[in-house]
């Protein structure tokens, strides 16, 4: 249960830096990047 309490609080502040990188940025290459990596780290 730890564990998959960790695990939630980790893919939700991935998911807060990839919106973070997609407003501000605007590196289309870059954020498609870090939403394939947000969708294996699921």
């Amino acid at each position: 249960l730890f564990f998959y309490v960790i695990s939630s609080i980790a893919k939700y502040i991935y998911f807060i830096i990839f919106i973070f990188f997609t407003v501000v940025n605007f590196k289309v290459e870059e954020s498609k990047l870090f939403y394939l990596l947000y969708l294996f780290s699921i």
